[in-house]
């Protein structure tokens, strides 16, 4: 089938007379990357007009009636039942069917956008591993070719493998990024879909900036789920002093839903960070207002299917009345957030609870049954801090005493997700920690041992680059198990051009000397940081920018160079003049002072310094 013939489109793409809005966004995404390549501008109609030359259809077959025409709905659900699976195939000498599946509620079509990527990648040589600065080439690359055709297709992924593939994103957890408007949060959205992440979870208050902004629509019409709420979910659905959903003051109307304490005083909470468990866990009018306040939510947000009911940030004392005391903290916890789910399971079918075992609520209860829409989220940061990472092995949780644990919640139920931190966690500053071949083995390990269902990972706008493959092993081999590191990383060195070879070499020896060198995150990044062979990553970058004269291909390997080297230096060197300069001309990190940057997280706060710059600061793309 010719698509392009000498910048002349030769064919249609046909979407649904009443698409999706994922459906939608998936036609135009063919279309503008279609043109990118090749100069032409494909027509875009629907299946209601006829056309009678090669389409490229959008959707599957109960939603596209020209894809009908191709599979019945009965044959193309064998071929492809899902969740989250995609077909790309022909049928004839002039259809190709671009489609996925839409069985569940919550794959939103996302199916049939991958068929479009996976489509570009695979057939054409597109890449999508990366961004920078809004508007720029880097981190993407689109062959031109002023022809396009494509010979007979029959690619089907009947399901995705693991379907919790989450990025946790933590607009207002420091004051400097704090808010959803940072110029490169749609770039990190588009970024997200794809590469197979198909899930977001955002704070209460970060949700509802995002709801109120053009924001939305980004995720919407690449169908990424949301998961709302964090640590500030307690106090949002049950407000002290009321908020702008719910404006009854609680604690001055029934201070008695909140904690008793030891003086016979309720626990007045002010903060989300502090006071862990701050309800009366066993007070069941408390327990419907709740559960009430999140159906009225629900109703009003009706995209949001995954509600967390986390404790704050904190490690406090339980509520003292005689009906807490009778029971341990993780007792109480899981029979509050149980009852809960069964109430807004009754009115809200779709919608899951999610219950978070983190630092000292550890444990599995004993003889306990949960309900269908509660989601038991695992926290790799137990009651002896945070694991360790970068075992190549997998061991940083394979056989550890998290997943021990985690083991025990599983017994009780089906629905078990990890919430884990590839970029270590927030007081590594940032340092770099190579981790992909862990979390290879990590996910090759769920799918065959099947008591979980995926992971999330703390990811934000302005650290893509700082632990970029880590991030996007996270989705791609979460989506499809099947993909060896070595196929993960044919894909992801295309960005780099004629010097992937030398960035396969640098990606090889810091994926080796990571082993897990420490006790946590922390220290694991630190370790490596301080003991990676310098001399010999830096002479590896000095060979890949020989290798590649394409400057634009250069950004790409200047960028990953910058987050090493930023690594590098916080941990060596952290009073250097060159680090305040790549915060202030590259860094993403302080968004709250404008900065936009190119998503590399530097620490340090920007400011003026007399560093010269060299030919690793040279950015072309801008």
């Amino acid at each position: 089938m010719v698509i392009v013939e000498h910048k002349t489109a030769n064919a249609v793409i046909v979407m649904p007379k009443e698409p999706t809005p994922v459906e939608r966004f998936a036609a135009l995404e063919l279309q503008y990357y279609i043109g990118k390549m090749s100069g032409a501008m494909i027509p875009l109609i629907t299946d209601a007009e006829t056309f009678a030359g090669n389409r490229l259809l959008i959707g599957g077959p109960e939603h596209n009636a020209y894809t009908r025409d191709c599979i019945s709905s009965e044959d193309f659900k064998a071929k492809v039942p899902g969740p989250e699976g995609m077909m790309i195939q022909t049928f004839g000498e002039q259809n190709l069917v671009l489609a996925g599946s839409d069985g569940a509620a919550y794959e939103r079509e996302r199916g049939t956008l991958y068929a479009v990527y996976e489509f570009l990648e695979r057939w054409f040589g597109c890449s999508f591993a990366a961004y920078g600065c809004r508007g720029s080439e880097i981190g993407e690359v689109v062959p031109m070719s002023e022809t396009l055709s494509v010979g007979d297709i029959s690619y089907v992924k009947k399901n995705c493998d693991l379907w919790y593939r989450t990025a946790i994103v933590q607009f207002d957890a420091f004051e400097v990024n704090s808010l959803p408007h940072h110029e490169l949060t749609v770039s990190l959205i588009d970024w997200l879909a794809k590469n197979r992440i198909n899930r977001v979870m955002l704070m209460l208050t970060s949700y509802e900036m995002v709801k109120k902004s053009e924001l939305f629509e980004e995720f919407v019409k690449r169908g990424i789920c949301m998961t709302v709420g964090h640590h500030d979910s307690a106090m949002f659905f049950l407000p002290p002093y009321g908020n702008e959903f719910f404006t009854e003051e609680y604690y001055v109307s029934h201070p008695e839903y909140y904690r008793l304490e030891e003086d016979g005083t309720r626990f007045n909470p002010s903060t989300k960070w502090h006071g862990q468990l701050i309800f009366d866990m066993r007070n069941k009018e408390g327990i419907e207002q709740i559960a009430d306040n999140m159906v009225r939510w629900v109703e009003a947000n009706p995209y949001v299917d995954i509600i967390n009911f986390w404790p704050n940030d904190d490690v406090d004392p339980q509520c003292c009345c005689e009906e807490c005391g009778k029971h341990d903290k993780v007792d109480n916890y899981v029979w509050m957030t149980n009852e809960i789910a069964a109430r807004v399971g009754r009115k809200c079918p779709d919608v899951q609870l999610d219950l978070l075992v983190y630092q000292d609520l550890w444990e599995a209860p004993e003889k306990m049954s949960f309900e269908k829409n509660l989601l038991i989220d695992v926290a790799t940061w137990g009651p002896n801090m945070i694991r360790k990472f970068g075992a190549k092995d997998g061991s940083g949780l394979i056989g550890s005493d998290t997943e021990k644990n985690a083991l025990g919640w599983a017994a009780y139920t089906d629905n078990l997700v990890y919430y884990d931190y590839y970029m270590t966690n927030f007081g590594s500053n940032q340092v770099y920690c190579p981790m992909a071949d862990e979390i290879i083995k990590i996910y090759e390990h769920f799918v065959k041992t099947g008591y979980c269902k995926g992971s999330g990972t703390q990811m934000e706008c302005y650290n893509l680059w700082n632990y970029l493959f880590n991030f996007y092993v996270h989705g791609r081999k979460g989506y499809d198990v099947s993909l060896s590191y070595e196929e993960l990383e044919d894909r992801f060195l295309i960005i780099f051009g004629k010097a992937a070879p030398y960035v396969r070499d640098y990606l090889d020896y810091v994926e080796d000397f990571s082993d897990g060198q420490g006790e946590n995150g922390n220290e694991c990044a630190a370790y490596f940081a301080a003991h990676v062979d310098t001399d010999k990553v830096y002479h590896l970058f000095e060979q890949a920018y020989v290798a590649e004269e394409n400057e634009i291909l250069r950004d790409n390997l200047r960028l990953l160079r910058m987050a090493f080297r930023y690594s590098d230096l916080q941990t060596n060197e952290p009073d250097a003049d060159e680090i305040i300069y790549i915060s202030k001309e590259f860094g993403s990190f302080w968004g709250e002072l404008g900065q936009a940057g190119y998503g590399i997280s530097a620490y340090a706060k920007p400011g003026e310094v007399a560093f010269i710059p060299d030919k690793w600061y040279q950015i072309y793309s801008k």
